[in-house]
């Protein structure tokens, strides 16, 4: 993954790496099930059902502060790939099972796999790309 900065990227790279952004936003997505989430659940309180929105952000933070550790052992792309894989994983679950405890745990994996890549999001777009100089500017603030 270690290219020159100075290398043309194709747009499919691009369009990859800004990407990452839209992936990481979608845990929240679901805050607008969250009724129906409550008549599907009626023997769990609110706060338990309310919870399973919020719940990828703690392992999101956590696995944030572990996925720098992870890169340098195993490197950056192959974090990047397990995390998105455990994200992918984690995020299907729900369409097959509709048990509270299963997706409780559903939840907390998307966030794990989350926090794998969301730290190293922002680091590739440096790697990749590199500001331009005074004088080469196309008129954007970042090369391409």
């Amino acid at each position: 993954m270690e290219q020159g900065a100075n290398e043309q990227h194709p747009a499919m790279m691009k369009i990859a790496l800004l990407s990452i952004s839209t992936v990481l936003t979608s845990s929240i997505a679901i805050a607008a099930s969250i009724p129906d989430w409550l008549k599907a659940f009626p023997q769990q309180s609110r706060a338990n059902v309310e919870l399973l929105g919020t719940l990828p952000s703690l392992t999101v933070i956590i696995c944030m502060l572990l996925s720098s550790w992870v890169a340098k052992k195993i490197g950056t792309r192959r974090t990047i790939l397990m995390g998105l894989l455990i994200a992918g994983t984690f995020g299907i679950i729900p369409v097959f099972f509709s048990n509270y405890y299963v997706l409780f745990f559903a939840r907390l994996g998307l966030g794990a796999g989350f926090g794998l890549i969301n730290s190293l999001a922002v680091s590739l777009i440096g790697t990749f790309f590199h500001r331009s100089r005074k004088g080469q500017s196309n008129g954007l603030p970042w090369q391409l």
